[in-house]
């Protein structure tokens, strides 16, 4: 009886919502500023968690659990920023492709802890990597994508948001390990949380972002964007546990999809057919990936 191996719903659900919400942090970003969309996206979100979550026994924790669940709420919100700055500078035709990489760098990075590949997963990342070259137009060079009045800035905001999205994958998947998912998700919520607080009460500016932003008018957005980035990341969290956690960082990068989708539609951002054809790639890389374990004996 067919069944989806483990992770890859949660991987392609994770996608959808976090897409979405990279998406809508387009227009927080440029009422608002990016860091203050980050506060709202992370603090909103966290509330109903917090709220409704039941603490396990302690005694099933472990330090070095708690120490990367820590570690990945401190992460997220600078990793958010990157992204929401580079989002508001676009074009998103360039930051998606980039950000879709994070998780194929994270199966690379398991290869440290001794995670080797086989021929049919080698052969589904080398397609991500050659779609986000192509989607991404990086392997054009900088002075190319300027000319096209694409700021390198772009590029490097990206770039930098990406890395710390994978390292951020691989704390999660350390985190979840040696604790209950939910004790780990909200640990590392409540970190991000008081990042967020910190920051904005020690920068008068962003103060009065956050008063601008109560104001009735701006809610809806802010709720919708908080409630799909907590709702990404906690099944980052669930389909990180045991096997999923080799496959949903790969099922994850179709993110870019759902992003490019809503640029398109939305922002009638205009998308040339040779980064049409990089996205392809990163779409036939994901389902090779996919499909590996299925093809497993």
């Amino acid at each position: 009886m067919f069944g989806f191996p483990p992770g890859f719903l949660e991987g392609l659900g994770a996608a959808a919502s976090l897409g979405t919400a990279d998406f809508t942090s387009r227009y927080n970003s440029a009422r608002f500023g990016s860091f203050v969309a980050v506060f709202f996206a992370i603090t909103l979100g966290s509330l109903p968690f917090l709220i409704f979550h039941e603490w396990g026994h302690m005694t099933e924790w472990s330090s070095s659990a708690v120490l990367f669940s820590i570690l990945a709420g401190v992460l997220n919100p600078i990793s958010l920023w990157l992204l929401f700055r580079a989002i508001a500078v676009g074009p998103v035709a360039v930051v998606s492709p980039i950000i879709a990489a994070n998780p194929a760098l994270v199966v690379v990075i398991n290869g440290l802890w001794g995670y080797i590949p086989s021929f049919v997963q080698s052969f589904g990342l080398m397609a991500i990597f050659a779609g986000v070259l192509l989607a991404s137009g990086v392997y054009q060079g900088v002075r190319v994508l300027y000319q096209q009045n694409i700021a390198p800035k772009t590029i490097w905001l990206a770039t930098f948001a990406s890395i710390l999205f994978a390292i951020r994958l691989i704390f999660i998947e350390f985190s979840v390990a040696d604790m209950p998912v939910m004790d780990s998700f909200i640990i590392s919520r409540c970190a991000s949380a008081l990042i967020c607080i910190a920051v904005v009460l020690s920068f008068s500016d962003m103060r009065r972002h956050v008063l601008k932003a109560t104001q009735v008018g701006t809610w809806p957005l802010l709720i919708l964007h908080a409630t799909l980035e907590a709702c990404g990341v906690f099944l980052i969290f669930w389909g990180t546990m045991g096997e999923g956690k080799t496959l949903l960082p790969v099922v994850f990068s179709t993110i870019t999809l759902f992003t490019l989708l809503w640029a398109r539609l939305f922002l009638k951002e205009k998308i040339p057919p040779k980064r049409l054809v990089g996205v392809a790639f990163v779409v036939f890389g994901v389902a090779v990936l996919a499909a590996a374990p299925l093809l497993s004996p």
